[in-house]
């Protein structure tokens, strides 16, 4: 059995537990770094106990498992509510939001129990035990429940498990070898998971994230992962995963170090498992992955608006630091430097944040032809584009600037003194391969 307080990387919390998954060696570092790569940015962050399981509800506010007490807590941190308490110090597994945000499940791994915890307050209720729970996700649509757990204890390998959300039984679906990884569901209800070597010290690039799906899991007899389909090998580990279920194909999927030694990397692939782009990098322990969708029809990729958003807890256990981060995409920022009034002078428009070895062609257009919010189109890029305004009232574009060593264009032009306050401006971003990834923000020349 491992070292209780060694790390448990799971995706759907951060926490400390005896359960059987993947060994973290600790080793002395730095304080630890998390860098969002371009096009994304790390917009909040909130406290965590260290060790403690969080998930989130769609205001932000989220809930937490220290092993001690179950908590309810306000976008800012504030605390609101105790949801319930144990009489004695647990090992954490998981807690993970219902769809219908009415109560929470959770797993702890000292004795092996599973509750089902209502989020007015008014408590909890032993919905289940399975020795060794680990990790924890439901279907899209709240039905079920899906369990990591290795119920044979140490070298026996991992059960991946259906459990009902009213009796709590459970019905073992799958059987995997190696120590428990992380699991999340599609829209389908297809079962995705994260292989783990069983031993130690890990060879790289040996795991990978496979698929189970819907229609052999509902079959009679348990699967193997010869059943299952491998969409990413060559992985260290994996110690988050989660889907976005809005249609747009996508998952999320953090490859984590075994050793401590290196950076965990969170990338965006297709549910195919092609890589679309590298989304953060962190020499803390990335997990607890949850996609929050958008009240508008944005996108959590590169240099989109903000929408979409994606929370996780990053744990750094040499410096005992837990946090609950949100990151989100990062847009190319335009601003104007000229005339304060109506006077003729000389003018510069700098476009910001353009990837090295990218460009930029700066469009504009009158004030009077804005809309807010942006005209969207399909433009077959990959991702919605959006537009100061209808591409017929583009007045004028620019060809394309390569960005400099910083990732500025700018684009410098004398300005009469009638042109004032009149015009805006935004720009179309391309990457070092001359492929457009989005549009900038928008500047009025005042």
């Amino acid at each position: 059995m491992k070292n209780p307080f060694s790390f448990c990387a799971l995706g759907g919390i951060c926490f400390f537990a005896p359960a059987l998954s993947a060994f973290l060696l600790l080793v002395p570092s730095a304080i630890a770094q998390t860098v969002a790569r371009p096009g994304y940015q790390l917009v909040d962050s909130a406290p965590v106990a260290l060790g403690g399981a969080v998930s989130s509800l769609t205001d932000g506010s989220y809930v937490t498992f220290d092993g001690l007490s179950v908590d309810l807590w306000n976008p800012a941190g504030l605390h609101q509510l105790n949801l319930g308490s144990f009489p004695t110090q647990l090992f954490v597994s998981f807690i993970v939001v219902h769809p219908s945000e009415t109560f929470a499940v959770l797993g702890e791994s000292s004795n092996g129990e599973i509750y089902s915890v209502n989020l007015d307050g008014s408590g909890m209720t032993l919905l289940a035990q399975a020795a060794f729970n680990y990790a924890f996700c439901f279907d899209p649509d709240g039905s079920r429940g899906w369990l990591s757990a290795a119920l044979g204890g140490w070298g026996a390998g991992n059960d991946l498990l259906e459990i009902d959300l009213i009796s709590g039984q459970l019905t073992p679906r799958a059987h995997v070898a190696g120590p428990s990884g992380p699991l999340t569901t599609d829209s389908a209800g297809n079962l995705y998971y994260g292989t783990q070597f069983d031993g130690w010290p890990v060879p790289p690039d040996t795991q990978n994230l496979i698929r189970f799906d819907v229609a052999d899991l509902q079959s009679s007899g348990i699967l193997t992962e010869l059943d299952a389909t491998v969409l990413i090998d060559q992985l260290d580990g994996t110690s988050g995963i989660v889907i976005d279920i809005s249609g747009l194909g996508v998952m999320f999927v953090v490859e984590s170090d075994p050793t401590g030694a290196a950076e965990n990397i969170l990338r965006r692939y297709d549910l195919a498992g092609n890589l679309r782009d590298e989304v953060l990098a962190a020499t803390a322990s990335i997990n607890g992955l949850e996609l929050v969708a958008s009240a508008n029809t944005s996108i959590l990729a590169p240099y989109q608006p903000q929408g979409a958003q994606l929370r996780m807890c990053s744990t750094d256990y040499n410096f005992g630091v837990s946090e609950r981060l949100t990151l989100g995409s990062k847009r190319c920022g335009i601003a104007f430097n000229g005339p304060t009034s109506a006077n003729a002078g000389p003018a510069v428009v700098t476009v910001r944040d353009v990837p090295i070895g990218g460009s930029a062609s700066i469009m504009l257009t009158r004030t009077a032809f804005l809309q807010f919010p942006e005209f969207e189109m399909d433009l077959g890029w990959g991702v919605p584009v959006f537009l100061m305004t209808e591409p017929v009232l583009i007045l004028r574009r620019t060809m394309a600037f390569d960005a400099d060593s910083v990732g500025e264009v700018q684009l410098a032009y004398q300005q009469p003194d009638y042109m004032f306050s009149v015009v805006a401006f935004q720009a179309v971003i391309k990457d070092a391969t001359g492929s457009p990834v989005g549009t900038s923000e928008i500047v009025v020349n005042n």
